[in-house]
């Protein structure tokens, strides 16, 4: 000190008072005079030592919550600002359509005087997400910093909240403070440290929790608590790769059940864009995953619900399939329950078809309802032919056998019965259905033969004459199927089945 005192007199030899501040990592630590009036004694004008004001993990805030503060929501324009020190702090009512009255948002940010000088904060701190939030006994914010402003030294050793720059774990607690003032029930606060400027540091991202069980002091990690089960929040993503992502809002569960799907940006994409693959929704599950933990530290096993499913997969066991993240297992990537649908899948005629609706395997039935309602049809005809004593609330249908002939542009040219109309008796609850179906199903054989004729437009007439003429070979065949498989089995376990699981596949 007294060096310092002979060279500024040496410069300045009309020196008569010298203020003194000492820092440590940036944080003032001690504050003193000199002058020539006391022979240049040192005296303390506000001491705190470098032990109490760096060495505690619990530093004081230098702002107290005012008990009697006005809420934002309850202000007229919806918004207050507050300056403290360096550090400028806004909060903002929400008035986003469907808001709660008492949700809002807010900010803060600040600079050191050395940074002052770029215009641009050197802390920002924010709601998690940059998503609005009412009060709750829990709260979690996003706190980024300009590194080359602080020293880490200490921080990149431990990787512990407690050796967070000083001045970081002040303005914690004044947000902490203020976070207070609009929700007395405040009672843990989560915050997710990030660099601000320079994501490349991943080194100093950090996650801390603050309770006020233990005096506010920070403890390591995202810490489980018994407000987490109450507390509602929202996880909104999307992955950077694809249009698959989660838009999501409610509490923690230990095994939840979310709903991976696409969250469009606009119409143009809506249309235009790429339908997402099943490693869309695994790279998102899997991401997604994670955030969800960081939010319900209790969380499991999560299930993830995806929509729509790939043409080329399938559920595996029943109808209800997942992409599953178990905490526990330590998985880097989702269990996929879905199966990809090899040439085993594929459904080819009625007896392929009769079988799987036996086995009551809907979901792979999903992708041949058209074909279904010919079966249903098909089917309900031929049981009502052959197993009329099983009918126990019979309805009278008349079938009449027309043909229609149709020109090449799907016109009908003309109609003529081609048979004597007969009289049929089927179970009442399969009448809506069988009457509906009737006509969907001449409209579907309508577009497959006219399908068959435009992708023949360049072929010989003979190759499309042969198309034809399987296309109906195979009706015929199917119909033959079917009556070899009801006719004199009508008690068997695989009919009776199959004509309930036909039912309830359209009635589900």
């Amino acid at each position: 000190m007294g060096s310092a005192r002979a060279l500024l007199s040496l410069e300045c030899n009309q020196v008569e008072e010298i203020n003194i501040a000492g820092f440590v990592n940036g944080a003032p630590t001690y504050k003193g005079i000199t002058s020539k009036k006391i022979s240049w004694k040192i005296v303390s004008t506000g001491l705190t030592t470098a032990t109490q004001k760096v060495g505690n993990a619990k530093r004081e805030s230098k702002y107290s919550a005012n008990k009697n503060a006005v809420k934002v929501w309850e202000t007229k324009n919806g918004r207050i600002n507050k300056t403290i020190g360096d550090f400028g702090i806004t909060l903002l009512k929400s008035t986003s359509r469907g808001a709660d009255p008492k949700e809002f948002y807010f900010s803060a940010g600040g600079a050191p005087e050395k940074a002052s000088v770029y215009n641009r904060p050197t802390i920002v701190m924010n709601l998690k997400n940059h998503t609005p939030t009412v009060c709750s006994e829990l709260m979690s914010i996003e706190v980024k910093a300009a590194t080359k402003y602080f020293d880490f030294s200490k921080f990149r050793s431990s990787h512990s909240g407690k050796d967070l720059p000083p001045k970081i774990i002040e303005k914690l607690g004044i947000i902490r403070e203020v976070l207070s003032e609009q929700c007395e029930q405040l009672a843990a606060m989560r915050f997710a440290f990030y660099p601000l400027y320079d994501p490349r540091q991943k080194d100093l991202v950090y996650d801390g929790t603050m309770l006020k069980d233990s005096n506010w002091s920070i403890h390591d990690g995202v810490i489980a608590t018994s407000y987490d089960s109450s507390r509602r929040f929202k996880l909104k993503a999307r992955s950077p790769f694809s249009v698959v992502g989660i838009d999501f809002e409610g509490t923690c569960e230990q095994d939840p059940v979310l709903q991976l799907s696409p969250q469009y940006s606009g119409g143009f994409e809506r249309e235009f864009g790429k339908k997402p693959e099943m490693s869309d929704f695994n790279f998102a599950a899997m991401h997604i995953a994670k955030a969800y933990k960081k939010e319900c530290p209790d969380a499991k096993k999560i299930h993830f619900k995806i929509d729509p499913v790939p043409d080329e997969y399938y559920c595996k066991e029943g109808n209800d399939c997942y992409l599953v993240w178990d905490s526990e297992a330590s998985l880097k990537k989702p269990i996929n329950l879905f199966e990809y649908k090899d040439d085993s899948y594929y459904i080819s005629d009625y007896n392929e078809l009769l079988t799987t609706l036996y086995e009551g395997n809907f979901e792979r039935l999903k992708d041949y309802t058209s074909y279904l309602k010919f079966f249903h049809n098909d089917f309900i005809e031929i049981y009502s032919d052959y197993c009329s004593n099983k009918i126990k609330d019979p309805v009278g249908r008349k079938i009449v056998p027309i043909e229609t002939r149709y020109d090449e542009n799907g016109f009908v040219e003309s109609e003529r019965q081609t048979g004597p109309s007969r009289e049929i008796f089927i179970e009442r609850k399969y009448a809506s259905n069988f009457d509906s179906f009737y006509g969907q199903n001449k409209l579907w054989a309508i577009q497959r033969l006219m399908n068959i004729r435009l992708k023949s437009q360049n072929s010989s007439i003979g190759s499309y004459t042969s198309k034809i003429s399987n296309f109906y070979a195979s009706a015929i065949n199917d119909y033959n199927q079917l009556v070899s498989q009801v006719s004199g089995h009508c008690s068997d376990n695989k009919i009776s089945t199959t004509y309930e699981n036909l039912y309830r596949f359209f009635h589900k």
